[in-house]
This record gives structure tokens, sequence and C-alpha cells, in this order.
């Protein structure tokens, strides 16, 4: 497969694609606030598993 230099884009052409991204304060607070949820929910969903079993029943799936 052979690519001729008609059919790829010229530099004038890929510099004109840029793409301009801004990130604001609040947009990293959210993705803060939505990291830590899945944070705290994922823990808490391990943790309840966990605080149902006896201690005797978590020692002896261990062994």
């Amino acid at each position: 497969m052979t690519i001729s230099k008609k059919s790829m884009p010229s530099f004038a052409a890929r510099a004109a694609l840029t793409i301009s991204v801004d990130v604001t304060p609040g947009n990293m607070l959210e993705l803060y606030g939505l990291d830590s949820l899945i944070i705290v929910l994922s823990m808490g969903i391990s943790s309840v598993i966990i605080m149902r079993l006896k201690p005797r029943e978590i020692l002896s799936m261990m062994s």
C-alpha cells in the first residue's frame, strides 16, 4: 500500500486543525467531587460486605 503526496494533508492544513481546551477551577472541583464520591461508595460497599461477617468466618476464609 502506498500513499501519494496528494492524499496527505499539507502542513498548513494540519496547522489549522488546532483544539483549544480550557480547564477551570470549577471543572477541577467537579472532577474531584465525582472521584471522591466513587471512592467513598466503593469503600462503603466493600466494608458492608465485611462487616456482615463474624470474625470467626473471616479468619476461616483466610486459612
